[in-house]
């Protein structure tokens, strides 16, 4: 019992870590010693670099989503029971993570205006969508999957071909619960082979309406400036820049600077 304490105020304390790592709240020294060990320490490593996916991925989403995501793990944690000890730990690490990045919404690194063409912004700024909704389990690695599961595999592992067809076979299936999310990794998949069209008109199809939308426009914007359509770039993040709900706003605002 004593053992597992410690175990979880060591994670807790690592935790804190790699978010003052991963915002620039450590001097010198300290980054130092935390680079050292993730060069020697492997499970530090891995549990860093799942840290990091997960701040990533909460911190696409917009205040409300955050507070509604973080109180229904809570919920998750409160109960207590039924669920195995992998699954928890994975819980507590969200609502963590999720706490760490409410706390910094302010804080957004902002980058020195300069102009810069296109095809730099899009480098500068662009990096796929981690996948923070169907998150693959190891325990699954040797089981069968379903088209939804294989398909987030695929997108995971950088099969983005093959994640693209699954996605669209998922599609026309008809039967997705939430298509907007699967239109966005498909839009993603897209931009990674390099179909910028093809991503464009996929993207386009998430509506001003989908919890999703931000997301959407952000790549988007992000596919136009790929293609050089800077005008067209800018009338999509100027709405993005307005609306002020969410991470994107003030991503959009970075790059508009830099117009």
């Amino acid at each position: 019992m004593e053992e597992g304490k410690s175990n979880m105020k060591g994670e807790e304390r690592d935790l804190e870590l790699v978010s003052d790592y991963l915002y620039d709240r450590l001097n010198d020294m300290e980054r130092a010693a935390v680079e050292q060990r993730l060069q020697e320490d492997g499970d530090f490593r891995v549990f860093y670099e799942e840290i990091k996916l997960m701040i990533q991925g909460i911190g696409s989403y917009s205040r409300r989503e955050n507070l509604e995501k973080v109180q229904v793990l809570e919920e998750e944690l409160s109960k207590g029971t039924g669920g195995s000890r992998s699954k928890s730990r994975k819980l507590f690490y969200w609502v963590a993570a999720a706490v760490f990045v409410l706390a910094i919404t302010s804080s957004i690194f902002l980058l020195q205006p300069s102009r810069l063409g296109a095809s730099a912004l899009f480098e500068n700024y662009y990096e796929p969508y981690p996948n923070v909704f169907e998150p693959i389990e190891r325990s699954e690695e040797e089981m069968p999957l379903d088209v939804e599961k294989r398909a987030y595999v695929a997108y995971e592992s950088g099969e983005y071909d093959r994640a693209a067809e699954l996605f669209e076979d998922m599609l026309a299936g008809k039967e997705v619960t939430e298509p907007d999310i699967v239109l966005l990794y498909l839009g993603i998949s897209y931009i990674e082979l390099g179909q910028a069209g093809k991503a464009r008109n996929t993207l386009k199809k998430i509506g001003i309406k989908s919890i999703m939308r931000d997301q959407a426009r952000w790549y988007l914007s992000l596919v136009l400036l790929k293609e050089s359509e800077k005008d067209s770039a800018r009338v999509v993040l100027e709405e993005l820049k307005r609306s002020g709900e969410s991470y994107y706003s003030g991503r959009a605002a970075e790059i508009l600077n830099q117009f």
